[in-house]
């Protein structure tokens, strides 16, 4: 009798295809785990405890005094807003500092860089009257395989004041200011820092003292 010969049937091809099942399962398990939705941890973000700017020419007379009431918030002093990334997910973006005292020392630079004369007050008694509301700030994130993109959205509101006896004028101003800056290979978290500096630098330069100034002269 001649011995009985057994052929392989594609035994290798099966632990090639058993291989690059488990392969493709690996890559599914860290894509789903790396597309992580819903709230993510904080994110936390360098800010100065004030903006710098310079004084503006031609403001030769005496300074126009101007009472600044306390910033508001629409969240936590240390919450400065909502990172939105690019896998769908939020994070909180925090502050070690104040948010409030930061705004506020900001706030009184500007308006002495543009020849006023800053003080605190608690109430509406006062001839000129400015109050700022941090309404929301947001950092959108997105990617692709070749680079990252951000979209950063401030909000902001200013009320203003003007009262000469029995006449009270007041404005209400609402100040957006958008940044996209040029597309990155990675995301920095850092950039969510300097983009609202550069935002809030943005809104009260050319939101709030363009419609203090023309309040100021309309009422003189």
């Amino acid at each position: 009798m001649r011995p009985i010969s057994r052929r392989k049937t594609g035994g290798g091809t099966t632990g090639k295809f058993r291989g690059l099942g488990g392969l493709l399962l690996s890559l599914g398990l860290f894509f789903l785990a790396s597309c992580s939705t819903g709230p993510q941890p904080p994110v936390f973000i360098d800010m100065p405890p004030g903006l710098t700017f310079p004084s503006v020419s031609g403001n030769s007379g005496e300074p126009v005094p101007v009472a600044v009431l306390p910033v508001k918030l629409r969240g936590d002093s240390h919450n400065v807003g909502i990172l939105f990334h690019a896998t769908g997910g939020t994070s909180p973006l925090l502050v070690n500092q104040s948010l409030k005292k930061s705004v506020l020392k900001s706030l009184k630079a500007v308006l002495k860089s543009n020849g006023y004369k800053p003080y605190d007050a608690s109430s509406e008694h006062h001839e000129l009257i400015v109050r700022m509301e941090v309404v929301s700030f947001e950092d959108r994130i997105r990617a692709n395989l070749l680079h990252v993109r951000q979209k950063a959205v401030l909000k902001c509101r200013y009320i203003l004041i003007r009262q000469s006896g029995e006449k009270s004028t007041r404005i209400v101003k609402t100040s957006k200011r958008e940044e996209s800056p040029t597309p990155a290979a990675v995301f920095d978290q850092k950039s969510a820092g300097k983009l609202l500096e550069k935002l809030l630098k943005s809104s009260l330069e050319k939101d709030l003292i363009p419609t203090l100034n023309d309040l100021v002269k309309q009422e003189s």
